[in-house]
């Protein structure tokens, strides 16, 4: 392998690492403020919004460098053992859970703060579902984290 493609490598590796770092830290920021700290729920999940693009960004920014790492590692996509098949496995359901929160969990949210759905709506349960989301959703990051960080 070239120089040159070894040093593509190795910062595909440390965009993935960083970006990873920030969707992880975002996530788990925000899940342990919900538990650790009385707040108003309308105002968390604005913030928490505002912050979507950034989370959006981050994870894309780890998942394409993971895609072209793992191909030129090993020249296929298969998971190598159990342990990181559950990871990659509990990683795509957090990828899946990433889609839903965003799409149908959070946009009525936008939507009714926009004045654009209908009020006759319960928003109080739909944050109360967003929050359990987001509690969930940093869960399955920390567990994918550990499973992929121990078969490395």
């Amino acid at each position: 392998m070239t120089l040159y493609m070894e040093t593509i490598l190795q910062s595909l590796e440390v965009i993935r690492e960083v970006a990873w770092s920030m969707y992880l830290g975002l996530m788990l920021a925000f899940a342990i403020l919900s538990v650790f700290s009385e707040f108003d729920l309308p105002d968390y999940l604005k913030w928490f919004s505002k912050f979507g693009v950034v989370l959006g960004l981050s994870l894309g920014a780890t998942l394409l460098p993971s895609i072209v790492l793992v191909w030129f590692e090993r020249g296929s996509y298969y998971p190598q053992g159990t342990l990181e098949t559950v990871g990659v496995t509990i990683g795509f359901v957090m990828w899946i859970s990433n889609i839903i929160l965003e799409i149908w969990t959070l946009d009525p949210i936008r939507k009714y703060d926009l004045n654009i759905l209908d009020d006759r709506i319960s928003i109080e349960a739909k944050r109360q579902r967003a929050l359990s989301h987001i509690r969930l959703h940093a869960v399955l990051c920390v567990v994918t984290s550990i499973c992929l960080s121990l078969t490395v």
